[in-house]
């Protein structure tokens, strides 16, 4: 999927995606106003061929409560719009609500 993100022209929107990765890393999870977060996924789990989910809200469209919600190496699927943001950036689209549809946490022994 983020091959047909990457493709897209600058500011060209795909939008009703469903996207799986592994959280590579989280930029910020806000707790208060907005309930959003900002995080990587990839494919594999590692920063090759990330996608930005840029201000995402949680499971079932819910605000985030906890800032460690999600972390790197969780597992999730995140529905909503996406572009390829200056045309060098594939990530969601702020204003067109996406949310994490699935997440599943890997638990290192």
């Amino acid at each position: 999927m983020l091959e047909r993100i990457s493709t897209l022209k600058a500011e060209e929107e795909v939008a009703n995606l469903y996207v799986k990765g592994k959280v590579v890393s989280v930029k910020n999870i806000d707790t208060g106003k907005y309930g959003t977060a900002d995080y990587y996924i990839s494919d594999d789990g590692t920063a090759k061929g990330q996608l930005y989910i840029f201000h995402s809200f949680n499971v079932n469209n819910e605000k985030f409560t906890d800032k460690n919600a999600i972390q790197a190496g969780d597992e999730v699927v995140v529905t909503g719009s996406f572009t390829n943001y200056k045309g060098n950036t594939p990530e969601t689209v702020v204003k067109k609500k996406s949310f994490g549809f699935y997440r599943k946490r890997f638990w290192k022994q």
